[in-house]
Order: C-alpha cells, then structure tokens, then sequence
C-alpha cells in the first residue's frame, strides 16, 4: 500500500487494484472484486467496496460478532451501521450459545467432621532430589480441617506405606477413622 495523506493506493508488486480513503475515522476501500480475484500465493482477502449497498440487520449483527439487539439499535440511532435504522432480529443461535451458561452442579455432601473426606496425590518425578534421595511427594488434605500432611518419597511404591502411617497418625489424633479417599486412581495406593 501507498499511503499519501488520507489516501491509499492498493499495489501488489505492479498491479493496481484500487484505492481507500479516510472518512470518519475508518478506511473506505473502492475496489471492484468482481474485476480483481484477487489470491495471491494462497491467501484470500475480503475487500469492502466503497458503493452505498443496502445491509441488513442480520448481516451487521453477524459482522459485529452477534452482538445484542440493544446495541445494535444503538448504533444504528448513531448512524454508525451506514443506511440502516431500524434494527429487528430474528432469533441467532450464535446470538443465544454465547448467552447460555453451563448447567450448575448438583450440590456435593457436605463435610461434616474431620477425617470425613481426605483428598491425596503424588507429584513427581522432580528434577532436583531431596537430601536423603526423594524425588516425589505425597499429599494428604483433610477437607474438614484443611490440614495438609506431606511426605517424601523415592518411590511411588512407597505411597500405600505413606498412607499407612497417615491413618495410624491422623485416626489416633482425633480418635476417628477415615470415611472417604480421593485419589486420581493411578494405582499408587494398590500393593502388589
């Protein structure tokens, strides 16, 4: 493109395809696509003509990114959607996806006492070893108290051994037993 003050030249290599120019704050293109295909090196371009061509509502509503009808009259009392004055849709499916929301989850159970529900998972490999030569940890979460228990392990073989010491521990402390484990069931807590 040649730009010379408020006014463009569209070129490709020595070819004239047409001109723009600035109105309003937007660049009016006046290009004849019927007379210029133009698809060079397998790109397609959408050129707008600078003709006075009637649009209606439905083509503005799909060109502005299905925005509401509100706004669009909007625009229209503002005389930013050329000709156009009266707005009126029809209903859009685009329009009414965008709107809908996803259906709400059914309520979960409530956590009552500690030691109700423990969520654990593993993390590792890590790049960087512990001291004595851990490379994964395990977590335990009480969803009740939100207390976290976390141990270092070599091993994932080592998990139901993990697991082990936390009932002993956590069960002796509260003087209760666990009633629910999560897990994101990759076997770890299974032993041979």
């Amino acid at each position: 493109m040649n730009f010379y003050g408020d006014c463009a030249d569209i070129l490709y290599v020595t070819v004239y395809y047409g001109s723009g120019y600035v109105s309003n704050g937007f660049m009016v293109l006046d290009i004849d696509y019927d007379q210029y295909n133009v698809n060079v090196d397998g790109c397609f371009s959408l050129i707008a003509s600078s003709n006075n061509v009637e649009i209606d509502a439905s083509t503005w509503h799909a060109r502005l990114g299905h925005i509401g009808l509100q706004r669009m009259q909007r625009l229209a009392r503002e005389d930013l959607l050329g000709s156009l004055t009266n707005v009126s849709l029809s209903v859009c499916e685009h329009y009414l996806a965008g709107k809908t929301t996803r259906k709400l989850f059914g309520k979960g159970t409530r956590v009552e006492f500690p030691l109700h529900f423990i969520h654990s998972d593993i993390c590792g490999p890590l790049n960087v070893r512990a001291r004595h030569g851990a490379s994964y940890f395990i977590t335990f979460i009480d969803y009740f108290t939100r207390f976290d228990y976390v141990f270092l392990i070599s091993h994932k073989s080592e998990a139901l051994d993990c697991f082990r010491r936390y009932i002993a521990m956590v069960e002796n402390q509260w003087n209760k037993t666990i009633k629910a484990l999560r897990t994101d069931r990759r076997h770890e807590y299974l032993s041979e």
